[in-house]
């Protein structure tokens, strides 16, 4: 879907930018509607404050694809409202205290293409994390993220790995965290609210004390039951970080949570898939579950912002990030 806004004089210059340039993101990530129409509302989350700008258009007036002359049956469409759908969100994010999830989980980065089994403990909300992987029953590696510092141990290579944010290439723990703790929407942001036939969509839009108006999560929610089917994140540049997709929810020992999750890093063409087989809340973890034990003699590299080798599975591909 594509199109643009003309000038709204009662929003905030920063967001009327970012609404001309707003469609051109959601094209970069694949998003796209396929209904007659679309509505569009800049919403503010700032508490007392209470504006909601609406402009409906049809696909003739903001060029979301050319005329329709097919003849449609009348579909019952469900009305939410769009402070409805940012509660719904909301609910849907909070995971537990602490979780354990088991998965299969398969990783490709252009020709390499792995797959193995996976034990996954989070706890604080997503702050710790700690995932193993096992193939044949032997450990390929096993990592820790801890805030935003990760530690990963390769036993085939003797080695640990250490970092923070995105600086290696591969599996990133910031994945595996927003994958299964979305992180719910902030009130001093403002959201753009679109709908079509089959979803309604949430841009969260962010701006610092100097920096322009910027996307940070687009939101996908089913419009029969508000159920979350996607989320594209972005860094400040508006360039997309990571695009997960939800499968179907399935009832766990922890709740209804979505049996497959899909990641994709574009920008590293890389993309895990989760296919979970246990999601539950075990009791408290031991101290130090998130803190690694290195074998003796196991060699430490600290890493840098530019690595390009796939640290787990031993592939470069001479780019950076």
């Amino acid at each position: 879907m594509r199109g643009r806004l003309g000038k709204i004089d009662t929003v905030s210059e920063g967001l009327i930018e970012y609404a001309d340039a707003l469609w051109g993101y959601g094209a970069g990530a694949g998003g796209g509607f396929d209904g007659s129409s679309c509505s569009c509302r800049a919403i503010s989350m700032k508490p007392g404050t209470a504006w909601i700008l609406s402009a409906t258009t049809l696909l003739i007036g903001i060029g979301c694809g050319g005329i329709s002359t097919a003849r449609r049956s009348p579909l019952t469409v469900k009305v939410h409202s769009p402070g409805e759908v940012i509660d719904s969100y909301n609910r849907q994010c909070p995971p537990p205290d602490r979780l354990r999830a088991q998965a299969t989980i398969e990783y490709k980065s252009g020709e390499v293409k792995k797959s193995f089994d996976g034990v996954i403990y989070m706890e604080s909300g997503g702050e710790k994390v700690r995932l193993r992987g096992d193939a044949y029953f032997v450990t390929i590696f096993d990592m820790t993220f801890v805030e935003d510092h990760f530690t990963v141990l390769v036993p085939s290579k003797n080695t640990c790995y250490r970092g923070e944010g995105d600086s290696f290439r591969g599996f990133a723990m910031q994945d595996l965290r927003e994958a299964l703790a979305p992180r719910p929407l902030v009130e001093s942001h403002r959201v753009v609210f679109e709908e079509d036939r089959r979803q309604v969509v949430l841009t969260e839009l962010a701006a610092g004390d100097s920096d322009p108006m910027h996307p940070v999560q687009r939101v996908y929610l089913s419009r029969s039951d508000l159920s979350l089917g996607r989320r594209t994140l972005y860094y400040p540049t508006g360039v997309v970080k990571s695009d997960i997709y939800y499968g179907r929810a399935a009832d766990f020992k922890a709740g209804r949570f979505p049996s497959k999750i899909t990641v994709n890093r574009p920008w590293q063409e890389i993309t895990v898939t989760l296919n979970l087989q246990k999601f539950e809340i075990p009791p408290a973890f031991k101290p130090d579950l998130f803190a690694l034990s290195l074998p003796e003699g196991t060699k430490t590299v600290d890493l840098e912002s530019d690595v390009s080798e796939d640290i787990l599975f031993g592939t470069s591909d001479g780019s950076d990030n």
